[in-house]
């Protein structure tokens, strides 16, 4: 394990390791966008609407990061997992670190990067699509309690 990491578990047998710095990440931009980002876009909420928009978008930037690296991991061919053995992740603030012993170890970094990379994408546009029509939802139904009342 890195140093500055805890281990949060093991997913399909592979540890996962987080660095502190995540902490700092993750609150940073939740408050970011509760005080900030989300009041512009949606005035007049209630905070805790704000704050748990915020929360819930760090959550999802933590979540499609850590679906990007074990993508990475899971894109290793069948015929190749013999031969390549992912012993942990870890994810510091500046990037992962995927610890894979062996001579064939650069070769199949670069295609779990290029497996990783495509799924990533994919899994951002869709949760970047829910943000704009969660977002859009709550500003409709904001409208109509104002001109309702």
């Amino acid at each position: 394990m890195k140093s500055g990491c805890i281990r949060l578990g093991a997913i399909a047998g592979i540890p996962l390791d987080l660095h502190f710095s995540w902490a700092i990440v993750f609150a940073l931009l939740a408050w970011s966008l509760a005080t900030g980002y989300f009041p512009k876009v949606v005035p007049d909420l209630p905070a805790g609407s704000y704050w748990s928009k915020g929360i819930l978008a760090a959550l999802l930037l933590f979540a499609s990061i850590l679906a990007h690296e074990l993508a990475q991991v899971k894109a290793v061919l069948p015929e190749e997992r013999d031969q390549v053995s992912v012993q942990a992740v870890a994810l510091p603030v500046e990037g992962s670190v995927q610890t894979v012993p062996g001579a064939d170890a650069v070769e199949a970094l670069q295609q779990m990067l290029q497996a990783g990379h495509r799924r990533l994408l994919v899994f951002e546009g869709e949760i970047f699509r829910g943000l704009l029509t969660h977002t859009r939802v709550t500003r409709l139904l904001q409208i109509k309690m104002a001109l309702s009342a």
